[in-house]
């Protein structure tokens, strides 16, 4: 009895052939191409359903594909034990090569600026939206703009330190600037839309539990300062405009929270943010606490003493000497003194070698300010670091704080 016409065209043997398949595959990896294409192209909002498409066909040609070789598996006269390791190593391979590619493009989703505000709730630390922020042009500096952030960070986990905070800016025209991360050295003011808000040195987010850990259910409350270069403040105050502020916890992990410049920049009227340094003149409410006097919490100023320099071009000498009482590492501290520092030796009691280290000025500080950096060793309780600084004057460190491991802009010399 002959094939039917119906068989001729669409029985298994003919669906199911060479040719058919490589057609079929074609036409599915190329409609997965297509809907990627548009899935990257749409609104953040409208990329989902194409993404999912893409990743059905995708599936789709695996499928098919597993479908072939499984008919050759069953149809060819060679040995069961041959056709089975035939049949699991093609399947073990298309089956990583669909997962991975599923992956891949479940990957491409978050690639594309999210215009909306999108808290950072990463398992242990949580930020939610910014508390206040504002964007400024500074005097003498019309072709650069600042922005200043209020914000807070809660520990829903274990203890962890919280550094390496960072801005990322994405213009509605998809331009991006990184900021460059400041610190103030004493009080300022920051007038923000009729309102004067007070900003101490105490309250740097970035510097406050960048050594010490912040405990579990706790909050870190504080302000971030930023600066973008070579763009001016009309460009970036745009009702679309991105901000994409990250930070990192003590295993590296990294998180972020995105905001979009939208409604009213100065945030709620309260100019005083529990968790902060009370402003001077001003009483303390109840429940309001202010924050610890500028100095590095669990590192003292055990002792400073004037010494007999060995520096040509530099004779006065002068030894510090800080303790701890918990293991730092890396170690970043700076000085401030009451004159200007020419050289600096310094490192664990003992001796030894000192990896990674740096000293020297900083840009935006004055010159009486001085940090020293180094990687290895820890800072430990036992050995106290010691810290001689030569000076072509009489010279005494007035105060220190701990801040983050490389991650200021010294000044060039």
């Amino acid at each position: 009895m002959s094939e039917s016409i119906w068989g001729h065209l669409f029985g298994w043997n003919v669906l199911f052939s060479w040719i058919v398949v490589a057609w079929a595959e074609g036409l599915l990896l190329g409609a997965v191409l297509a809907m990627i294409g548009i899935g990257y192209a749409v609104p953040t909002d409208s990329s989902g359903p194409w993404l999912t498409g893409a990743q059905i066909c995708f599936s789709i040609a695996a499928l098919l594909f597993l479908v072939k070789v499984a008919e050759i598996a069953i149809v060819t006269g060679h040995p069961f034990w041959e056709r089975a390791i035939f049949t699991i190593a093609l399947f073990s391979v298309v089956g990583l090569i669909t997962v991975q590619g599923i992956r891949g493009i479940n990957k491409i989703r978050p690639l594309k600026p999210i215009l909306e505000t999108k808290s950072a709730t990463i398992e242990e630390l949580v930020m939610d939206e910014f508390d206040r922020w504002v964007v400024a042009t500074e005097a003498g500096e019309p072709h650069n703009t600042s922005i200043i952030i209020w914000t807070h960070v809660k520990n829903l986990g274990p203890p962890s330190i919280i550094d390496h905070f960072e801005l990322l800016i994405t213009l509605p025209d998809g331009r991006k600037f990184a900021g460059e991360r400041w610190l103030i050295t004493k009080k300022i003011v920051v007038p923000i839309y009729g309102h004067n808000v007070d900003m101490y040195p105490e309250d740097c987010l970035g510097t406050k539990h960048a050594v010490t850990p912040l405990i579990t259910g706790a909050k870190a409350v504080g302000w971030l300062y930023f600066k973008l270069h070579g763009i001016t403040r009309p460009e970036v105050f745009k009702p679309t405009t991105l901000m994409e502020l990250s930070f990192q916890d003590v295993t590296g992990k990294k998180y972020t929270v995105s905001q979009i410049m939208k409604g009213n920049a100065s945030g709620n009227e309260g100019l005083y943010y529990p968790g902060t340094h009370v402003p001077d003149g001003e009483e303390k409410k109840e429940g309001q606490v202010s924050s610890p006097a500028p100095q590095a919490v669990h590192v003292r100023l055990a002792s400073q003493e004037q010494i007999v320099s060995v520096r040509e071009g530099y004779p006065y000498g002068l030894k510090v000497v800080l303790q701890t009482d918990l293991q730092i590492q890396p170690v970043a501290i700076l000085l401030e003194c009451d004159g200007v520092v020419g050289e600096a030796v310094y490192g664990p009691q003992g001796g030894g070698m000192i990896f990674n280290a740096t000293d020297g000025m900083l840009e935006g500080l004055s010159d009486n300010w001085y940090a020293i950096s180094w990687d290895t060793p820890a800072f430990t309780p036992d050995k106290p670091v010691i810290i001689t600084l030569y000076s072509k004057a009489h010279l005494t460190v007035k105060s220190f704080q701990m801040i983050p491991w490389g991650r200021l802009k010294r000044k060039s010399s």
